[in-house]
């Protein structure tokens, strides 16, 4: 297939744009603005603020920083987050079912993607329980979402461990942004329906809006099966408030909460001591959950802030292995000040120290034990990171570095060093290198579920029960980066965007074998329990592209591709080459990432009408055994005003199913995601 995929890219785009131009030439009156009449200076201006923990331009950022805009977000027809997400260059974005995502950048993709941090308005996601995030509800109103910051590399000098690979911050609108009301909702093939209202009002020097939203999405199908439904649809409501007061002319107050409840519905593959020594299961998970944020920030001058913020975040799940309940607590300040030294120029200084304490109970569910420690998770830090200016509006230098101390995992050093050349606003050239540490999961250090059973054959006339069983010393993962990149706007029509890294592991994670023993219940059967440990090593190495053309005043096209390689190797003895061959599917890789991926995305005004095409290819996952593919997502809305929005959208066009990735054991069965059409309605009155 890959010798096509470039064919199928400009297939794709030859038909949506003659489509196009047949609309535009009956152009009426102007759309409304957006995405496509903002200039390429304007896209290289945007402000960000996760790769400094300061309000900084995209140009002078020294980082493979990316933004999804609101625009951005509006036009991909995106009902998800993670959906969204697929239009970040060098991410990688795929469904393993209805309602597990995949998201990760820089390889060790899994369903649990542990190097990959997340943020939402300043609260990290990232659950300490199984290293990772839970896609499923990690949602607000998007009509609310201002952008969307994506780093690809570590970020942990300035946001901690578990900021290896990268760091996503979603950022919402402040609510007197979003004054009056909003209502939104729809249906199609796989959205069965969907629907959001949200209104915003004041209340004197404060203004606020309330939310709530709700969907239900239907299963995919069985890959083994295709006529069959995989079990696998998904309902959660949700409802939400925010707001922002200023308290004096340099202090304001945020406040952000948001709850959820809904069912996530799962098939699995349960082992059995009996033939045929598993049984697909199908599992309906209640989760529900609530957070709450306070944010103060004080301006002392244009050179001297500081923010002091705390929130607290509980998530339940009925999982299909385990039924636990998540506290976190966290609280953190941040100074920032610039200061002169001499013929050095001027230093831009931001630091800060925070405190986090996670409470988690539990109950056995369908397979799993969780052997908590007696006391809660505590993680106390601090950062330091300083901007100097070496030559004046030139040549900077960006050395920081968090300190952390995990009750998990011990004292951590997450150092960064970057430099940053712009000859002129519209160049930039930087380099970094870093340092960053994923810490392990309580399941990593605690748990212990069944994975799979082998049945009986000439080395045992046993059944063979392989369980996996949490290591209380299993320690950190490593990471040593080195980045540069290149970002420039070339002439009035044409932008570009270049990123290479080279990334050095130690210590990741493996699993070995260790003595067997014998079980008498409910059948004689020997029990192997698989260990993990730290024996693993490994190199990744890649390139990502990003290119912004003006075709004409009304068209833009933008292109991605990305290239990834990832090596492992035994570091230490004591690996997975202890299993004997017959164990050895039980225990399939945990992780993988295509080689190869590409978009192309073209956008066009024409007149109240706005046209989106997105074809993309993925090149094979090979050591899941997942062929790669091309796919095609469109979308065609009318906005003949700016309170009024239809629009139709469609997602993997290209097929009627294809598969994107596949769970290990532990996780539910593999399936095909299927080809949807979705109709979405939006007033602003």
């Amino acid at each position: 297939m890959d010798c096509h995929l470039p064919r199928f890219l400009l297939v794709s785009v030859a038909i949506v744009a003659h489509t196009a131009v047949a609309v535009s030439e009956a152009r009426g009156q102007e759309a409304p603005g957006g995405l496509v009449d903002a200039p390429l200076e304007q896209l290289l201006d945007i402000e960000v603020t996760s790769a400094a923990k300061r309000p900084q331009r995209v140009a002078d950022s020294a980082a493979a920083i990316f933004v999804l805009t609101r625009d951005d977000i509006r036009r991909s027809g995106a009902t998800t987050i993670p959906e969204a997400l697929r239009l970040v260059p060098g991410l990688y974005v795929a469904r393993a079912d209805s309602n597990v995502w995949i998201v990760n950048a820089r390889g060790f993709s899994s369903r649990f993607s542990a190097k990959l941090l997340v943020l939402l308005d300043g609260r990290a996601v990232y659950s300490p329980l199984f290293s990772g995030v839970f896609w499923d509800v990690q949602d607000t109103v998007l009509e609310d979402v201002d952008r969307i910051e994506v780093i690809r590399g570590p970020g942990a000098a300035l946001w901690g461990v578990n900021a290896v690979n990268g760091v996503i911050n979603i950022v919402t609108r402040r609510s007197q942004d979003t004054q009056g009301a909003l209502a939104s909702g729809g249906a199609g093939t796989e959205e069965l329906g969907f629907g959001a209202v949200r209104y915003g009002f004041r209340l004197g020097d404060s203004t606020l809006r309330a939310y709530a939203q709700g969907f239900n999405r239907d299963q995919a199908r069985l890959a083994a099966l295709p006529e069959r439904g995989a079990g696998d649809d998904w309902q959660i409501g949700r409802f939400g408030a925010r707001l922002d007061a200023d308290l004096a002319t340099r202090d304001t107050l945020t406040i952000i909460s948001d709850g959820y409840r809904g069912t996530v519905r799962e098939m699995a593959p349960v082992p059995s001591l009996e033939l045929p020594y598993f049984l697909v299961r199908g599992f309906e998970q209640p989760l529900n959950g609530v957070n709450v944020t306070a944010r103060w920030q004080h301006s002392s001058s244009e050179t001297s802030n500081f923010q002091l913020q705390a929130y607290y975040d509980r998530t339940a799940r009925d999982d299909l292995r385990e039924i636990f309940e998540l506290n976190t607590f966290d609280i953190d300040f941040q100074h920032r000040f610039q200061w002169q030294f001499g013929r050095f120029g001027s230093n831009d200084v931001v630091w800060g120290a925070g405190q986090r304490f996670h409470n988690v109970s539990s109950r056995p569910g369908g397979s799993l034990t969780l052997v908590l420690p007696s006391e809660d998770m505590r993680q106390s830090s601090a950062f330091v990171s300083n901007d100097t200016t070496v030559v004046p509006t030139k040549l900077h230098a960006i050395v920081g570095s968090k300190f952390e101390q995990a009750s998990i995992s011990g004292f951590e050093v997450e150092p960064s060093v970057r430099l940053l050349f712009t000859p002129n606003p519209d160049t930039s050239i930087w380099a970094a290198v870093s340092r960053a540490v994923r810490i392990p999961s309580l399941i990593e250090r605690y748990g212990l579920f069944d994975v799979g059973v082998s049945p009986p054959g000439s080395a045992t006339p046993l059944p063979t029960l392989v369980q996996f069983s949490g290591n209380a010393g299993f320690g950190s993962e490593k990471l040593q980066a080195y980045e540069i990149g290149y970002r420039a706007r070339v002439s009035q029509k044409v932008a570009g965007d270049v990123a290479l890294f080279y990334n050095r592991y130690a210590d990741l994670r493996d699993a070995a074998a260790t003595s067997a023993s014998l079980g008498v219940a409910p059948t004689p059967h020997l029990v192997l329990p698989i260990v993990l440990n730290n024996n693993l090593a490994g190199t990744t190495y890649g390139v990502e592209t990003l290119i912004d053309v003006d075709l004409q005043k009304h068209w833009k096209l933008r292109g991605s591709y990305s290239f990834l390689r990832v090596d492992t190797r035994q570091e230490r003895t004591g690996g997975t080459i202890g299993l004997s061959s017959s164990l050895q599917g039980l225990a399939p890789p945990d992780f993988d990432e295509p080689r190869h991926q590409a978009y192309l995305r073209l956008a066009i005004d024409a007149g109240p009408l706005e046209i989106d095409a997105v074809p993309r290819v993925t090149s094979a996952l090979h050591r899941l055994s997942v062929p790669g593919y091309a796919e095609l997502d469109a979308r065609v809305a009318w906005r003949p005003s700016r309170r009024l929005e239809l629009a139709l959208m469609g997602r993997s066009l290209a097929h009627s199913t294809h598969q994107e990735f596949v769970n290990t054991n532990a996780g539910p069965v593999p399936v095909l995601i299927q080809r949807e059409g979705t109709f979405k309605a939006t007033v602003r009155f």
